[in-house]
């Protein structure tokens, strides 16, 4: 099992990603909550994950995608960060949460008290003890 450290100006660095990520159209494969997550573990950590993930434009290129690395979203990040997936109420602030509604399963990052997930439309901040938070993984 792989073990992420998180770099020095981790803080710094997560509070920038997900100020950026707000005002910017949400585009699939290009801005989605996928980009996004994978945009916030390289500010925590430093490691660049996007690329195992990058080159869909639809839903059905993501889906393709995370299927060419194992069968369900939620092995795939597993198996791309190398961490095993945790409860939702032990996440802290710069883990990565999945969460599920009706339009699907999406990643956010862990804000403390709240998880922010990009969606198409905004950035949304629900609440860990959200009913449709799923599983975390420790970043760091």
């Amino acid at each position: 099992m792989g073990s992420l450290k998180r770099v020095e100006s981790w803080p710094e660095n997560l509070a920038e990603q997900i100020a950026l990520a707000g005002p910017r159209a949400y585009v699939l494969g290009e801005h989605d909550c996928l980009r996004f997550s994978c945009a916030c573990i390289e500010a925590v950590t430093g490691k660049d994950f996007w690329p195992q993930f990058a080159g869909y434009k639809n839903k059905v290129g993501a889906y393709r995608t995370i299927q060419s690395i194992a069968p369900t979203l939620k092995a795939a990040v597993s198996k791309v960060l190398d961490v095993e997936p945790q409860g939702v109420l032990s996440a802290r602030r710069g883990d990565l949460m999945l969460f599920e509604d009706a339009g699907g399963e999406h990643l956010g990052i862990c804000v403390g008290t709240h998880v922010a997930v990009l969606a198409p439309e905004k950035l949304h901040y629900l609440p860990l003890d959200h009913f449709g938070l799923l599983c975390s993984w420790r970043i760091g």
